[in-house]
Protein backbone atom coordinates (compact mmCIF):
# COMPACT_ATOMS: atom_id res chain seq x y z
CA UNK A 1 0.00 0.00 0.00
CA UNK A 2 2.73 2.59 0.38
CA UNK A 3 3.56 4.73 -2.71
CA UNK A 4 6.64 6.27 -4.17
CA UNK A 5 7.64 7.60 -7.13
CA UNK A 6 9.93 10.08 -8.78
CA UNK A 7 9.96 11.05 -12.39
CA UNK A 8 10.52 14.07 -15.05
CA UNK A 9 8.44 16.34 -17.27
CA UNK A 10 10.33 18.73 -19.23
CA UNK A 11 11.76 21.07 -16.50
CA UNK A 12 10.06 20.01 -13.75
CA UNK A 13 11.16 16.88 -11.08
CA UNK A 14 8.23 14.95 -9.14
CA UNK A 15 8.07 13.21 -6.19
CA UNK A 16 5.52 11.24 -4.29
CA UNK A 17 5.47 9.19 -1.16
CA UNK A 18 2.09 8.21 -0.04
CA UNK A 19 -0.10 5.41 1.83
CA UNK A 20 -2.61 3.61 1.50
CA UNK A 21 -4.76 2.38 4.26
CA UNK A 22 -5.08 -1.38 4.56
CA UNK A 23 -3.41 -4.23 2.99
CA UNK A 24 -3.81 -6.75 0.83
CA UNK A 25 -4.97 -6.54 -2.83
CA UNK A 26 -7.80 -3.95 -2.65
CA UNK A 27 -4.96 -1.83 -1.30
CA UNK A 28 -2.49 -2.59 -4.06
CA UNK A 29 -4.84 -1.83 -6.63
CA UNK A 30 -5.52 1.25 -5.36
CA UNK A 31 -2.03 2.36 -4.78
CA UNK A 32 -1.93 1.52 -9.19
CA UNK A 33 -4.98 3.48 -9.85
CA UNK A 34 -3.61 6.33 -8.19
CA UNK A 35 0.29 6.14 -9.62
CA UNK A 36 -2.24 5.86 -12.89
CA UNK A 37 -4.06 9.07 -12.02
CA UNK A 38 -1.23 11.26 -10.49
CA UNK A 39 1.18 10.14 -13.98
CA UNK A 40 -2.40 10.94 -16.45
CA UNK A 41 -3.01 14.08 -14.88
CA UNK A 42 0.53 15.54 -14.86
CA UNK A 43 0.95 14.19 -18.40
CA UNK A 44 -2.41 15.98 -20.04
CA UNK A 45 -1.44 19.43 -17.70
CA UNK A 46 2.80 19.40 -17.24
CA UNK A 47 2.39 23.50 -15.64
CA UNK A 48 -0.49 21.73 -12.96
CA UNK A 49 0.50 22.31 -9.36
CA UNK A 50 0.76 20.28 -6.85
CA UNK A 51 -2.50 21.65 -5.12
CA UNK A 52 -4.36 21.15 -8.41
CA UNK A 53 -2.92 18.00 -8.74
CA UNK A 54 -4.07 16.50 -5.19
CA UNK A 55 -7.27 18.04 -6.38
CA UNK A 56 -7.96 16.32 -9.61
CA UNK A 57 -6.22 13.05 -8.45
CA UNK A 58 -9.17 13.05 -5.65
CA UNK A 59 -11.85 13.58 -7.74
CA UNK A 60 -10.87 10.86 -10.54
CA UNK A 61 -9.76 8.50 -7.12
CA UNK A 62 -13.23 8.94 -5.40
CA UNK A 63 -15.19 8.53 -8.66
CA UNK A 64 -13.47 5.29 -9.31
CA UNK A 65 -13.95 4.42 -5.76
CA UNK A 66 -17.58 4.45 -5.95
CA UNK A 67 -17.65 2.19 -9.06
CA UNK A 68 -15.60 -0.73 -7.26
CA UNK A 69 -18.22 -0.07 -3.47
CA UNK A 70 -14.38 0.41 -1.94
CA UNK A 71 -14.05 2.59 0.91
CA UNK A 72 -10.08 3.53 0.68
CA UNK A 73 -8.24 6.92 0.76
CA UNK A 74 -4.18 7.64 0.25
CA UNK A 75 -2.26 9.98 2.53
CA UNK A 76 -0.19 11.54 -0.11
CA UNK A 77 2.51 14.09 -0.25
CA UNK A 78 3.36 15.78 -3.83
CA UNK A 79 6.31 17.66 -4.55
CA UNK A 80 7.47 19.47 -7.27
CA UNK A 81 10.40 21.54 -8.26
CA UNK A 82 11.16 23.35 -11.49
CA UNK A 83 15.06 23.54 -12.06
CA UNK A 84 17.70 20.97 -10.08
CA UNK A 85 18.04 24.38 -7.88
CA UNK A 86 14.89 25.53 -7.62
CA UNK A 87 12.19 25.91 -4.76
CA UNK A 88 9.93 22.92 -3.84
CA UNK A 89 6.50 22.97 -4.23
CA UNK A 90 4.31 21.19 -1.86
CA UNK A 91 1.21 19.95 -0.97
CA UNK A 92 0.43 17.16 1.27
CA UNK A 93 -2.13 14.90 3.92
CA UNK A 94 0.41 13.24 5.43
CA UNK A 95 2.97 12.30 8.40
CA UNK A 96 5.37 15.25 8.50
CA UNK A 97 8.16 16.42 6.68
CA UNK A 98 11.65 16.19 8.18
CA UNK A 99 14.14 19.08 7.12
CA UNK A 100 17.34 19.10 8.27
CA UNK A 101 19.33 22.69 7.96
CA UNK A 102 22.63 22.67 7.51
CA UNK A 103 23.09 26.25 8.78
CA UNK A 104 21.62 25.55 11.81
CA UNK A 105 22.28 22.14 12.74
CA UNK A 106 18.57 21.51 13.72
CA UNK A 107 15.55 19.13 11.61
CA UNK A 108 12.55 20.89 11.26
CA UNK A 109 9.20 19.51 11.32
CA UNK A 110 6.83 20.67 8.81
CA UNK A 111 3.21 19.27 8.83
CA UNK A 112 1.37 18.43 5.82
CA UNK A 113 -2.47 18.92 6.75
CA UNK A 114 -2.90 21.12 3.64
CA UNK A 115 -6.23 18.92 2.71
CA UNK A 116 -8.06 16.30 5.16
CA UNK A 117 -7.92 12.39 5.32
CA UNK A 118 -6.06 12.10 2.12
CA UNK A 119 -6.86 11.06 -1.48
CA UNK A 120 -10.17 9.46 -2.60
CA UNK A 121 -12.30 10.12 0.94
CA UNK A 122 -14.08 12.90 0.59
CA UNK A 123 -15.75 13.11 -3.14
CA UNK A 124 -16.97 16.86 -2.40
CA UNK A 125 -13.21 17.97 -1.53
CA UNK A 126 -13.33 21.65 -2.80
CA UNK A 127 -10.17 23.09 -4.20
CA UNK A 128 -10.11 26.07 -2.26
CA UNK A 129 -9.65 23.27 0.66
CA UNK A 130 -6.09 22.32 -0.36
CA UNK A 131 -3.44 24.70 0.61
CA UNK A 132 0.14 24.13 -0.50
CA UNK A 133 3.44 25.44 1.10
CA UNK A 134 7.06 26.54 -0.89
CA UNK A 135 10.10 25.10 0.61
CA UNK A 136 13.60 26.11 -0.01
CA UNK A 137 16.66 23.55 0.26
CA UNK A 138 20.01 25.27 1.03
CA UNK A 139 23.26 23.44 0.17
CA UNK A 140 23.46 20.77 2.56
CA UNK A 141 20.09 20.71 3.90
CA UNK A 142 18.47 17.58 3.49
CA UNK A 143 14.32 17.24 3.33
CA UNK A 144 12.61 13.43 4.26
CA UNK A 145 9.29 12.21 3.76
CA UNK A 146 8.46 8.71 5.09
CA UNK A 147 5.15 6.87 5.77
CA UNK A 148 3.97 5.65 9.21
CA UNK A 149 5.81 2.08 8.42
CA UNK A 150 8.90 4.09 9.40
CA UNK A 151 7.65 5.83 12.55
CA UNK A 152 5.63 3.46 13.85
CA UNK A 153 8.18 0.21 13.27
CA UNK A 154 8.17 -2.05 16.42
CA UNK A 155 11.10 -2.91 18.32
CA UNK A 156 11.57 -7.05 18.01
CA UNK A 157 8.15 -6.59 15.94
CA UNK A 158 6.15 -6.75 19.04
CA UNK A 159 4.14 -2.65 19.28
CA UNK A 160 4.26 -3.42 22.94
CA UNK A 161 8.00 -2.80 23.23
CA UNK A 162 7.79 0.32 21.82
CA UNK A 163 8.07 2.03 18.70
CA UNK A 164 10.96 3.46 16.50
CA UNK A 165 9.46 7.40 16.61
CA UNK A 166 10.66 10.41 14.70
CA UNK A 167 13.98 10.59 17.04
CA UNK A 168 16.00 7.93 15.10
CA UNK A 169 15.53 9.76 11.54
CA UNK A 170 15.87 13.23 13.45
CA UNK A 171 19.49 11.99 14.56
CA UNK A 172 20.09 10.29 11.41
CA UNK A 173 19.39 13.39 9.43
CA UNK A 174 21.94 15.41 12.29
CA UNK A 175 24.74 13.03 11.14
CA UNK A 176 23.95 13.62 7.81
CA UNK A 177 26.44 16.54 7.64
CA UNK A 178 28.90 15.52 4.03
CA UNK A 179 27.29 12.53 3.88
CA UNK A 180 26.22 11.22 0.45
CA UNK A 181 23.02 10.07 0.67
CA UNK A 182 23.27 6.92 -0.01
CA UNK A 183 24.94 6.25 3.23
CA UNK A 184 22.67 8.39 5.20
CA UNK A 185 19.91 5.74 3.97
CA UNK A 186 22.40 2.82 4.74
CA UNK A 187 22.48 4.25 8.06
CA UNK A 188 18.94 4.33 8.59
CA UNK A 189 17.89 1.26 7.20
CA UNK A 190 20.97 -0.28 9.79
CA UNK A 191 18.98 1.56 12.80
CA UNK A 192 15.67 0.22 11.22
CA UNK A 193 16.81 -3.37 11.22
CA UNK A 194 18.10 -3.17 14.12
CA UNK A 195 15.34 -1.91 16.77
CA UNK A 196 13.00 -3.93 14.53
CA UNK A 197 14.89 -7.38 14.10
CA UNK A 198 13.81 -7.44 10.75
CA UNK A 199 10.20 -8.02 11.92
CA UNK A 200 7.77 -5.84 10.28
CA UNK A 201 4.25 -5.40 10.46
CA UNK A 202 3.91 -2.87 7.90
CA UNK A 203 5.14 -1.38 4.77
CA UNK A 204 7.96 0.88 5.42
CA UNK A 205 8.97 3.85 2.30
CA UNK A 206 11.01 6.68 2.44
CA UNK A 207 12.09 9.42 0.24
CA UNK A 208 15.27 11.68 0.48
CA UNK A 209 16.24 14.77 -1.43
Amino acid sequence: GDYLHCFRVGDAEWFFVGDVTGHGFGAGLFTLMAHSALASIIEARPEVSPRDLNHLANRVLCASLARLHERRSMTIVSVRRDGRKGPLTVSGSHEDLLVYRAASGLVESIPMSHFPFGLGFAPDLERESIGDATLELRPGDLLFVGTDGVFEAARGGEHRFGLFGVEPVQEALVESRGLPLSEVRQRLVDRLEAFTGGQYGDDVAFLML
